[in-house]
């Protein structure tokens, strides 16, 4: 697994169905809402890439967009809940969360992009559009 890691992650999930994708990606949702509200202060944003990149890449890219919105729901839960309900953010809390909003948004929408070229570029290469081969 060491030598071809994305050879690994690529033979784990593409045979799943979205349904079970769905699950997969919540429950790592909520592994990394849990350690996000143990760490406190530390953003782990990074990490939220995993189910947003999973759920563009291997069912589509709304499914993506999807789990972008619900990994800033789970975010803002948590920063919310460690701030015992104290609602009164300042404009920078509000920019912070919509900054880290647009980063998910656009990795997703890279990461189907990319997934969307690849397919193509496989079968230009098995394809002759000239002799039709």
């Amino acid at each position: 697994m060491l030598n071809n890691p994305h050879r690994e992650i690529v033979s784990r999930f593409s045979p799943r169905t979205p349904a079970v994708l769905f699950a997969i990606n919540i429950a790592i949702l909520l592994l990394l809402g849990w350690l996000d509200k143990i760490t406190g202060d530390y953003s782990l944003i990074v990490f939220y890439l995993i189910p947003v990149g999973l759920a563009a890449w291997f069912v589509s890219k709304s499914f993506g967009v999807l789990f972008c919105i619900l990994a800033v729901a789970v975010r803002i839960v948590v920063e919310e809940s460690a701030t015992s309900f104290d609602f009164s953010h300042s404009t920078l809390h509000y920019w912070n969360e919509l900054v880290e909003f647009l980063f998910l948004l656009i990795m997703s929408l890279l990461f189907s992009s990319l997934k969307t070229n690849l397919e193509k570029e496989k079968t230009l290469a098995n394809h002759d559009s000239l002799t039709g081969v």
